[in-house]
């Protein structure tokens, strides 16, 4: 099984094979780190390599290489598919591949005590603890979502004293109980964020109800950069000048209707909330969300962040009825992606050893009993 730092071997990416892309500002008092990781490495619950493996295979069971997202004239340029073909032939060869995938740290400091909040924290080195000890102090480390809290052991390690805040429990994912052999020498806070509340006078966080299965999300909002903070609930996809991993285009490829580009949700959060969660009550979160906070970009864990207006006219240039904003434009990838959904008559949808950022598609049967 791959290891949790084995990337294998990759063409060159904009995000780099080894270290890390950042602190890069996206506003006032807010920077983003870009990282690569080992999608399932190590894991040995939750969201495992093999589990995920046993899922690629499944997609494509009926046609092999000759998938479609392999095949086809699509985002990938004729270098990129060849990448594509060569691991994916691997997989099917038995061979251990690794599935490497970009991850986005965002760092926010609150300008009244200089105290930095570390939101869906990276793995850790002494090179990326250093560049982040440079704005300040890290006085908060929050895991946003019931998957991204992996790396937390690291930074806890070198801030003891920062307080821990993690997603409430949901569907008997718990991440106290995930972390509490990492986090029983912890010097500082360790707790459960309330379903709404703030962080100081400029950070602002609230639950994206309606969607508990391996998700649970808390959606922060950073008020002097006017920036929504993000994790999985939100897709904005890769912007055009950007190449990434070759796991991650072929993955979009297989589970957002073939794009890697585009800002749509992978059909796996969607099909989620059908069948465990609440869509009704979720798009009338998001429409609540999107009244009280007016936010004009959003940072996100696995694509080209900031998502800003400027991507919105990209990809939306010449769609009729397309949003226009970039808070109608979250809102438009949840309606749009439940709509496409419920269309469809969707069994329980495929579980991969308990979710993670990826899982399931539409129509599939279930191999976990959940």
């Amino acid at each position: 099984m791959p290891t949790s730092g084995s990337l294998g071997s990759l063409s060159p990416t904009d995000v780099p094979t080894d270290g890390f892309l950042g602190p890069t500002p996206v506003g006032e008092g807010i920077w983003i780190v870009r990282r690569l990781f080992s999608l399932g490495g190590n894991q040995t619950d939750g969201l495992r390599w093999e589990g995920l493996k046993e899922r690629v295979l499944a997609m494509i069971a009926d046609s092999g290489l000759n998938h479609p997202a392999l095949t086809e004239p699509s985002e990938s340029t004729a270098a990129e598919l060849a990448e594509e073909v060569a691991q994916v032939g691997k997989l099917i060869a038995g061979e251990h591949v690794p599935f490497p995938l970009d991850s986005t740290m965002t760092i926010v400091r609150d300008s009244t005590t200089g105290g930095l909040t570390l939101h869906s924290v990276v793995e850790a080195d002494a090179g990326l603890v250093a560049a982040v000890a440079a704005l300040g102090s890290v006085s908060r480390i929050v895991a946003p979502n019931l998957q991204h809290w992996l790396f937390i052991e690291g930074w806890a390690a070198a801030h003891p004293d920062a307080s821990i805040l993690l997603a409430e429990p949901a569907c008997g994912e718990d991440l106290h109980a995930k972390l509490a052999d990492q986090l029983r020498e912890h010097r500082g806070e360790v707790k459960t964020l309330p379903r709404a509340g703030d962080l100081g006078s400029e950070l602002q966080f609230r639950l994206l109800e309606g969607n508990p299965l391996s998700l649970n999300e808390m959606l922060l909002y950073h008020t002097p950069s006017e920036t929504l903070i993000a994790t999985d609930s939100f897709y904005g996809g890769y912007g055009g000048g950007e190449t990434p991993t070759w796991f991650a285009r072929f993955w979009f490829k297989l589970t957002k209707a073939g794009s890697f580009r585009g800002h749509r949700l992978p059909v796996y959060r969607t099909a989620r909330a059908v069948s465990d969660g609440d869509p009704a009550k979720l798009l009338e979160c998001v429409q609540e969300m999107n009244r009280g906070w007016e936010y004009r970009q959003i940072v996100f864990a696995h694509g080209t962040s900031p998502y800003t207006a400027e991507r919105l006219a990209l990809n939306n240039a010449g769609a009729k009825g397309a949003a226009t904003t970039v808070p109608a434009q979250y809102e438009a990838c949840w309606r749009d992606g439940l709509a496409a959904v419920t269309k469809k008559a969707t069994p329980k949808p495929l579980l991969m050893d308990g979710g993670g950022c990826c899982g399931e598609s539409v129509g599939a049967t279930n191999i976990k009993g959940r």
